[in-house]
This record gives structure tokens, C-alpha cells and sequence, in this order.
């Protein structure tokens, strides 16, 4: 027959919490609490060793110290990948550089125009001359499709300066052998009407007379 107990606090019975122990070892220290087949409390690692060897561990592999593993942040690997491959990435105005000195080394007639320039550059004396043949060289190398659209817009404008320069020549030209014909006349002699109205018309196509004093003769 069960009796109460009706000490009230004054006697030397005191409640102890039970403290869990793992059936198999008798530890009391382990980070996960597991159940065997027979549904004993044992703890983590007599747990996974029958897990994976169908029998109970011996208590001679009992540990004191629990080693945890250690676990590394992804975070800081991450980091380190990708700053190795942004490092491996070749840089874009290094790659751009690169192209264009392929470019400028598969031009055979931009390389000869090139070492003429170099050529020359080593008989300037003077510095201002040299510091703006360098600038050239350099955008020859970094920057040949500038430095060839450069040269076209170059070329365009000194062929319409020679286009009227041509167009003067060719009218001084006329002019000159127009007051050649009039000095050949006033040397003769004969001063005919007929070379007379010859001279005048030559005068009148150089703009020295008009055509009111020709119709006087």
C-alpha cells in the first residue's frame, strides 16, 4: 500500500533530476541523444557505430573530449574564387591593345610607314617636332583605325587643296599664253586692222580694255 509522504519540506527528502546516460558507454556527454533497436538511450557515437557496423562500439573506443568538426564559412571561399577568376579574366583595354597590335603588325604597309617614321626620328634635332612625331607612333600602335581614319580625312582635304591649286595653274596657264600672243603681235611691224582687232580681243579676255573701246576700231 502506497503511503503520501507529508514531510512538508522538513525532512531530508530532496527530488534529483534523473540524468541521462547512454546505455552502452555510461556517458552523460554527447551533442545528439539517439535509441538503439531495443529503444535504449545511447548516445551520438555508439549511435553511428551500430549504424554502420550492425554491432554495439566497444567501451575501450570511449572518448572524455568530444571533438566537433570544424566548419569553414563558404563565404571567405567564395571571396578567393572569385578574385582568382577575376584575376585569370584578361583585362579589356589589354585584350583591345592586343588586337590592335595584331592589327597594326598583319599591315605590312603600315609597318614600313612606321620605321620610315622611326627612321626619321632619329635625325630631329628639334624637340618640339620629335615630341609630336612620338605622339604619332604612339597612336599608330594603341589606336591604328583612329590614326587610318585621321589619314583619310587628311588625304581628302589636300586633294581638293590640289584640285584648285591644279584649277589655278591651268588658268594661269591661258593667261600667260594669252599676253604672249599679245607681245609676238606688238613686236611685228604690220599693224594691220586684223591684228589690231586681234590684240584688242586678247586684251578684252584679260579684262583690260571692255568692249566699248573695241568698238571704237
Amino acid at each position: 500500500m502506497q503511503t503520501e509522504h507529508s514531510c512538508q519540506g522538513q525532512c531530508n527528502h530532496h527530488w534529483t533530476a534523473s540524468i541521462t546516460k547512454c546505455y552502452n558507454c555510461q556517458t552523460v556527454t554527447t551533442p545528439l541523444w539517439r535509441r538503439d533497436d531495443s529503444g535504449n538511450t545511447i548516445c551520438n557515437a555508439c549511435g553511428l557505430y551500430y549504424k554502420l557496423h550492425h554491432v554495439q562500439r566497444p567501451v575501450s573506443m570511449k572518448r572524455t573530449v568530444i571533438k566537433r568538426r570544424k566548419r569553414f564559412s563558404r563565404a571567405p571561399q567564395q571571396i578567393m574564387f572569385n578574385q582568382t577568376y577575376k584575376d585569370a579574366q584578361p583585362d579589356n583595354k589589354h585584350l583591345q591593345r592586343h588586337e590592335q597590335e595584331n592589327e597594326t603588325h598583319d599591315n605590312p604597309e603600315l609597318v614600313s610607314a612606321i620605321e620610315s617614321l622611326l627612321k626619321l626620328s632619329t635625325q630631329i634635332d628639334n624637340p618640339t617636332m620629335l615630341s609630336s612625331l612620338t605622339t604619332v607612333l604612339s597612336t599608330i600602335l594603341l589606336n591604328p583605325v583612329q590614326f587610318k581614319q585621321g589619314l583619310e580625312a587628311r588625304r581628302e582635304k589636300l586633294q581638293r587643296e590640289l584640285n584648285q591649286i591644279t584649277d589655278l595653274i591651268s588658268k594661269t596657264s591661258e593667261i600667260l599664253k594669252s599676253i604672249e600672243s599679245i607681245i609676238s603681235l606688238v613686236k611685228k611691224d604690220d599693224s594691220n586692222n586684223t591684228e589690231k582687232s586681234s590684240i584688242l580681243a586678247s586684251l578684252v579676255m584679260l579684262g583690260i580694255v571692255d568692249h566699248t573701246f573695241l568698238m571704237l576700231f
